[in-house]
Formats: structure tokens, sequence, C-alpha cells
């Protein structure tokens, strides 16, 4: 490698160090035990709050905690009593990709206590809203072996988010819901960095750049 690609590289290292990147997180609610109704909770670096009087639930399913029984897919999962929103506690914009649905109560039909469809609205870092329905298809037998969750995929109109909302129609409302897929999570603008870090950087690459010097005038 000659002298300016030796130079080149330290520098891509040294504005790699600095520039944000993306991540995704696979919201699942295991980290968070089973507990009855609330209004605001926090996971993942997402803050969750509801509006509707009953707000939501966190459940392991089955009859767990529901009677009749409650979708069952091994793990705790999100029981909505109408709507829930997600923002991401940094502040940053953000992607949906999927999710997974449920109905509530095993025996339910539409226009009962759950809700027939689950709309999701996007609200845009730029002003303005998207949304999308999907329709539940009351196939649910608690701990038995059917696939109680749905996976519903977002279209491509979900991107550069500020909040999301999932909210049950039909019936009285209820739904329940799962991992949810979000992605192109923008980190935050990188700050200042401390004088240290910078002056550690910048010695390392002097140094570097003082050992590639001495080597070309060896030559």
């Amino acid at each position: 490698m000659n002298l300016k690609r030796k130079f080149f590289s330290f520098f891509l290292v040294f504005f790699a160090f600095f520039l944000p990147s993306n991540y995704a997180i696979i919201v699942d609610f295991n980290a968070l035990s089973p507990a009855g109704g609330a209004k605001n909770l926090s996971t993942q670096g997402f803050d969750l709050s509801s509006t509707g009087s009953n707000g939501f639930a966190l459940l392991a399913g089955g009859t767990n905690g529901c009677s009749p029984a409650c979708p069952f897919n091994g793990t705790t999962y999100l029981f909505s009593f109408n709507e829930v929103t997600f923002n991401l506690q940094s502040g940053a914009s953000f992607s949906l990709a999927s999710f997974e649905g449920a109905e509530t109560n095993q025996g339910q039909t539409p226009g009962g206590l759950t809700a027939s469809t689950i709309q999701v609205i996007g609200n845009l870092a730029g002003g303005g809203s998207v949304s999308a329905n999907f329709g539940l298809d009351f196939i649910h037998d608690g701990e038995g072996p059917q696939n109680d969750f749905q996976l519903f995929t977002l279209p491509g109109t979900f991107v550069n988010l500020t909040s999301v909302t999932f909210e049950g129609i039909g019936g009285a409302g209820r739904f329940t819901m799962d991992n949810v897929n979000f992605d192109d999570i923008q980190t935050p603008e990188p700050s200042v960095p401390e004088a240290s870090s910078v002056v550690l950087l910048g010695l390392s690459i002097l140094g570097m750049g003082k050992y590639c010097l001495g080597n070309f005038y060896k030559r």
C-alpha cells in the first residue's frame, strides 16, 4: 500500500468514527413482566402511551390472566384495549417494517369485544401521515397448535416517522400485538466529541503518518 492510500485509509477511519449510522429494533416486550392495565411504559428505547380509558396490558397468553383463553405464542405480548402509540425516546425518526397482530379472548367474533381490523397510523417527520389497515382472521386456539398471531407487513410509505399509533377498529376495539419491527432508526446527530478523544485519535493518525513518512524516506 503506498503513502497516499495509507493516509486515505486513516482519514476514512477518522470520519467513520464520528458519522451516525442507522439500526433496527424488534420490540418484543420480553424484557417486561406480565401486568395489568397501564397507560404508559418504556421498553427497548421506545415510550408507549395510550389515551384510552383502559390503556393496555402485558400478557403471557393462553389462560394466563385470560378467560376464555387469549392468543398464545410462548412469549410476553401487548394487549390493547383500543390504541397504543410508540415514540422513540431519542426523538429520532424511524421506519416501521412489520408487526404481529391477533384477536383477544378465544371465541370472540367480529362486532364483539375484539376489533376486526388493526389500523396503523404513522406521523411523518416532514409533516402529514400515512395509514394502513390489517384485518384479523379470528383464528386462534390459545395454547393449542395453531399460529395465533398474523404477520403484517407495512407498505414502503412507513418511513421517516416520528411516531406510530396502532388502533383497533370494529367491536370494542381490543387487539393484541407482538414483535414490532422498527428499522432505519436514525442515531442522534453526533455531539461534539470530548477533547481527549479528538486528541487521542489525532495523535494516533500523526503517529501513523510519521511512521509512513519514515518508511517512505528510507526507500
